[in-house]
């Protein structure tokens, strides 16, 4: 441990810190001997959209590279200027500055006029400047210079996306700067800025000191947090690097957002982060007490330096118990860089929650004096402290380095200090903090202090400013005198103008009435009654209307998309003049309780959507949240008990208890039927199971539907990321800048065409989605409705209809059929979810809601439920079969118009609302586990994949959670996506209305996309089919075995074809940058009744676009191999089986069309 003298100087022992600083080292020096750990990794860069790895000796390589560049150029010493991005490249750059011996200075393309007197002072000749910094820096390089600028090509610089830019200076003579590490400009904040010259003696015993104190390691994983501008920066990637730790870098804009820089420090661990107060007091409480600060988090050290320290009162109220990460306040000034001192906050201090903690005893060869008013040395009291030292001196401006090293150099840091009876040096405030107000001091870093402690109030800012209002001239009243009176009505005049003027009712009804008819492209008058749907809108336009609203108003309406999709147009303007009369321009939120039942979605109260945090819902019960434990458990819940707890006088809708006893599978009630049954619907939902006499269910697959619970718990116990990856240069850089395939020609390379098999007209629009299922008696029959309020059963090899049901209200929700085979259901615009006997179509049970359900009802696999949403804002359970809701949980936040998902293993169900969250609720009960917030509609239904969920938003962004509610990735692009995702063979398959069907592989990158005319609202669905070899005689096969040379693989074959055991494959990947062009699984042998044939499988995707065109492409490459034209727009989602596609149309029909 470090002692100290009684002049605040570092005594031993340090003999090994004090011998190396002996050796005059260099920041070079202390990373230069790397062998020991050269193929570990130094630095890792993510920023969602790119992860990036290098180890030690690629950083050493590219430095050698940097090094060689610069020597070409110049000579020793100078100063290089480096604007660049925090990329994983910079820490090698810096490495190959100092390795050339010249120092650098980092800056920023801001504030060009202070800029170039900063590099004339310095003399600055070389610049490697990141090429997306180039154009703001144009006029300073060529234009406001008086020198002649050339840029330097280099292989390396076009690599690193990085140009080189020489000044020809004139010549002028060497300085000796050899002792200069780097150059760096005070922030300005405490003052004027200043340029501050960095020695290597002054940097290397900062960074020493602190490797020790934090006592950095291999294993450590260091995350760096300041800009490159700021010299905490510098400590961050020299403790790490001369360690043999990771660094941990991401862009500016990650750091910006606190939930995604939360996600990116849990991703990778972090265990040593030093920041600023600010940036930790960013996070909510809960969120720090659940992650970084949890009692469990891998965090093992935080420094907060460069403000106050907190408050340990703050800092006790953050930590979760059990917390063990260390806390250290770091404190110190630019002049001399970086940190001065480091005090370790004990358990001691916690235990007795220290209001100010010292800023700790100077380290190594620096000394602290107090002085006070008169310029006095003191020892205890309250004064201003001085830093002073022989060798750890920076220089100032234009200070002489010769004049400025006689003797010690004290630093004025500008912070007013109290020196305690034990000696200890506490912070007060700037100096500049103090202001006089009516003769009187007033410290404004006092009364922070004072509202700071308030348990209520994270953080607090005083700033101090008079309103001057400038008048013609002062009003008077008859006699001459000051009218106060006239003077206090210009005042209230001057503040209401400064609010801004709101519209009124009748100039917001003139706007809407303009908009709405923009949006609908309609004439004439807008009544009151008018709804947007009945007008003509869809929900992109709806979504439009919404942005361009809120976009006009500048303010945010979370519930305004719900409205319009569901409103009369009289009640959203007043909904609208109510939120701006009452709320001001924000709508205010309130917390979610810590219950089951949460607020409704917008309430006179205020809307508790905006701002929204990603977090766990702490629910009402005694079983904790555990993944593990519910993937083994199935229904733990009476039915009986429930029916009763759920229909109580007060509220038949809402639940109100939380279940908790168990029952068995037997209290489902299924009808003992013997049969096998096998349904086809959206996304690949493909399902297959057997019903036995004992009501019990096996052999149930959920393909693409049902993750795998081995890949769930490998998940949730460990992360895997590209940190534990090694690429080489070349792999890194085509990483970089890979442009996967983007297909547009339509070539019919493998002679398939779509042929109708029969039609069938509704009578109205075909939104919904066909559904295709097996019946009791074996046949097959396609389920779907209309906006013709009916639903219909047609039979799928005929397209006779077998049934048809006229329902209340029209029809967009696409049906499910349960367990048992015997009913089909489906949700209607009159509130109603309706339960119809899958051979006659009689309704067997209907349930109410409390409004349009559009979302599509789904069964739960472990509990034989019916799932579904409402724009009622509630989740459903019901029990088709004993015609009883289980359970019902308001989510609130919008409508919910997706279709849920559930998970068996372990058992989740996952939904998302129009006010842009997506929730997991507990499979068993429905309480709420956690919940994420997209912060936009989201009306893409979510989908399983092995380690979470995906699913599309209208802010342009596919989503990665996983189970536990991280974000783990996202994907970008250019419009809003409607299309819910296809999750299959590893890849994910979704549409946008930028035109085009993305295939991303599960991390998140890109495989291929391919464009099409109009935007992808549905969604894929993907078929196999197999081509025989030329050289097999076909003359030979019956005509029913094959149709045009073809046979049809699928999970949704018919039972005739042959079975799975039968067709053996060999393994093939599609590599993530190469897609390559076809997908060939080679079959040993495909036996068709008795006849043999070798032949190749072909996988192809199928997917619809909004102007009416049917596509097939290929599954690996995303080549268009058919586009087949339907007369009417397509927001139905396709279904291959049997080698047929059915789909709905807008032109009121539904289509069967066989694939030849």
């Amino acid at each position: 441990m470090a002692m100290f003298g009684t002049d605040g100087m570092l005594a031993l022992p340090w003999p090994i810190m004090i011998e190396s600083l002996k050796k005059e080292l260099t920041l070079f020096d202390l990373v230069s001997d790397c062998d020991q750990w050269q193929d570990r990794i130094a630095v890792v860069y993510d920023d969602r959209q790119m992860t990036v790895t290098m180890t030690y000796n690629q950083v050493m390589i590219i430095a050698g590279k940097i090094c060689s560049l610069i020597a070409g150029q110049t000579e020793p010493p100078d100063v290089i200027g480096l604007c660049l991005e925090p990329n994983q490249f910079v820490p090698a750059v810096l490495i190959g500055v100092l390795k050339s011996g010249n120092a650098f200075l980092n800056f920023t393309a801001s504030g060009i006029g202070y800029l170039q007197n900063v590099l004339e002072q310095l003399k600055v000749n070389i610049l490697f400047i990141q090429c997306s910094n180039l154009k703001a820096l144009e006029l300073l390089l060529f234009q406001h210079v008086q020198y002649d600028t050339e840029i330097i090509h280099s292989d390396i610089l076009q690599d690193l996306d990085i140009v080189l830019v020489k000044l020809n200076r004139p010549q002028l003579p060497k300085t000796e700067r050899t002792y200069l590490a780097y150059c760096i400009t005070t922030s300005g904040t405490t003052g004027t800025p200043k340029i501050v010259k960095v020695p290597h003696s002054c940097i290397v015993p900062n960074i020493l000191y602190q490797r020790s104190s934090f006592r950095i390691s291999q294993e450590d994983i260091v995350f760096l947090s300041s800009p490159l501008t700021f010299d905490p920066s510098i400590v961050d990637i020299f403790v790490t690097l001369s360690s043999g730790s990771c660094l941990l870098m991401t862009s500016d804009a990650m750091k910006a957002v606190p939930n995604k820089l939360l996600w990116l420090l849990t991703k990778y661990h972090v265990s040593v982060m030093q920041c600023t107060p600010t940036l930790l007091s960013r996070f909510k409480i809960k969120v720090l007490q659940t992650s970084l600060l949890s009692e469990y988090s891998p965090l093992r050290v935080i420094g907060l330096g460069g403000e106050q320290f907190p408050p340990l009162s703050h800092l006790q109220h953050w930590r979760a118990p059990g917390n063990r990460t260390k806390f250290y306040n770091l404190y110190g000034i630019t002049e001399v860089s970086c940190w001065s001192s480091i005090y370790e906050v004990t358990a001691s201090d916690f235990r007795k929650v220290k209001e100010d903690v010292p800023i700790g005893k100077p380290m190594i060869d620096t000394e602290y004096i107090v002085k006070d008013d008169n310029g006095k040395v003191i020892k205890n009291g309250q004064g201003y402290l001085f830093i002073g030292s022989l060798n750890r001196v920076c220089f100032l401006n234009h200070e002489d380095p010769v004049q400025a090293v006689q003797g010690k150099v004290l630093r004025p840091t500008g912070d007013l200090v109290n020196i305690n009876s034990q000696g200890q040096i506490l912070y007060i405030g700037r100096t500049d903090n103090q202001i006089k107000r009516h003769g009187k001091r007033i410290d404004l870093k006092e009364i922070e202090k004072v509202v700071c402690r308030s348990k209520r109030i994270k953080t607090c800012k005083i700033l101090y400013k008079d309103s001057i209002l400038v008048a013609r001239n002062i009003p008077m009243t008859n006699h001459g005198k000051c009218d106060v009176e006239a003077l206090w009505r210009i005042v209230q005049a001057n503040f209401e103008s400064l609010d801004g003027s709101k519209e009124t009712q009748k100039d917001m009804e003139k706007y809407l009435t303009k908009v709405w008819k923009e949006i609908l492209v309609i004439n004439g008058e807008v009544k009151e009654e008018a709804m947007f749907i009945f007008s003509g809108g869809n929900s992109v336009q709806a979504v439009q209307l919404a942005n361009q609203i809120q976009a006009d108003l500048n303010i945010q309406l979370p519930w305004l998309l719900d409205f319009i999709l569901n409103k009369f147009f009289g009640e959203i303007i007043k909904e609208i003049m109510l939120t701006i009369g009452n709320e001001g321009d924000t709508v205010e939120i309130d917390k979610i309780p810590n219950k089951n039942l949460v607020k409704p979605f917008f309430t006179k109260e205020g809307s508790n959507y905006d701002n929204l945090d990603n977090i766990n819902v702490a629910m009402e019960t005694t079983d904790t949240f555990d993944l593990h434990k519910i993937s083994r458990k199935r229904r733990n819940s009476d039915i009986e008990t429930i029916y009763k707890e759920q229909h109580s006088p007060e509220n038949d809708l809402i639940k109100k208890n939380v279940c908790k006893k168990k029952t068995d599978v037997s209290a489902l009630n299924l009808t003992p039927i013997k049969c096998k049954m096998k349904c086809v619907s959206r996304c690949n939902r493909c399902s297959d199971w057997l019903i036995h006499m004992d009501n019990t269910i096996s052999e149930f697959k959920y393909l693409s539907y049902i993750a795998n619970e081995r890949d769930i718990e490998s998940d949730l116990t460990s992360f895997t990321s590209d940190c534990y990856s090694e690429f080489n240069l070349k792999k890194i850089a085509y990483r970089i800048k890979d442009v996967p395939f983007e297909t547009q020609s339509t070539k019919n390379t493998y002679s398939l065409s779509l042929n109708e098999k029969w039609m069938y007209n509704t009578g109205k629009c075909v939104d919904a989605s066909p559904l295709v299922a097996s019946l009791s008696d074996g046949r097959m029959a396609v389920f779907i409705g209309s906006h013709s309020h009916k639903f219909s059963a047609i039979l799928f090899n005929s397209g006779e209809l077998l049934w048809e049901t006229t329902l209340r209200d029209r029809i967009e929700s696409s049906a499910c059929i349960t367990l048992c085979g015997e009913f089909v259901v489906v949700g209607c615009y009159d509130y109603n979810l309706y339960a119809l006997n899958s051979m006659n179509g009689d309704v067997w049970w209907k349930y109410q809601t409390g409004g349009e359900i559009k979302s599509s009802p789904v069964v739960d696999p472990v509990t034989s439920l019916v799932i579904f949403g409402s724009h009622d804002q509630c989740l459903h359970a019901v029990d088709v079969k004993v015609k009883k809701k289980v359970w019902c949980t308001m989510i609130g936040h919008g409508s919910i118009f997706a279709s849920p998902c559930v998970s068996s293993q372990p058992h989740l169900i996952f939904c998302t609302t129009l006010g842009g969250i997506l929730v997991a609720l507990h499979g068993d009960n429905g309480k709420l586990l956690w919940q994420f917030n997209c912060r936009k509609p989201i009306f893409s239904s979510p989908m399983l994949t092995k380690h979470g969920i995906c699913v599309g938003c209208v802010d342009k962004k596919i989503y990665h959670i996983n189970f536990q509610g991280q974000e783990t990735w996202t994907y970008t692009v250019k419009d809003l996506v409607f299309s819910s995702p296809t999750v299959v063979d590893d890849v994910i398959l979704i549409g946008s209305n930028d035109c085009h069907l993305y295939c991303l592989s599960m991390e998140g990158y890109l495989i291929w996309k391919v464009k099409v005319e109009s935007a992808v609202y549905s969604s894929a669905f993907t078929f196999t089919l197999n081509y025989f070899q030329q050289d097999h005689d076909i003359t030979k096969t019956k005509t029913k075995d094959v149709q045009n040379n073809m046979y049809f693989l699928s999970n949704c074959r018919p039972q005739k074809n042959s079975k799975p055991e039968d067709i053996s494959f060999e393994k093939s990947s599609c590599n993530l940058f190469e897609a390559e062009q076809s997908n060939k699984l080679k079959t040993d042998t495909i036996k068709i009744n008795t006849i043999q044939k070798n032949g190749i499988i072909k996988k192809f995707v199928t997917f619809a676009s909004t102007a009416g065109n049917l596509y097939i492409v290929d599954f690996c490459s995303g080549e268009i191999i058919l586009k087949h034209f339907l007369s009417g727009q397509i927001f139905s989602s396709p279904v291959v089986y049997d080698n047929c596609l059915v789909v709905g149309c807008r032109n009121d029909f539904v289509y069967c069309l066989s694939i030849k």
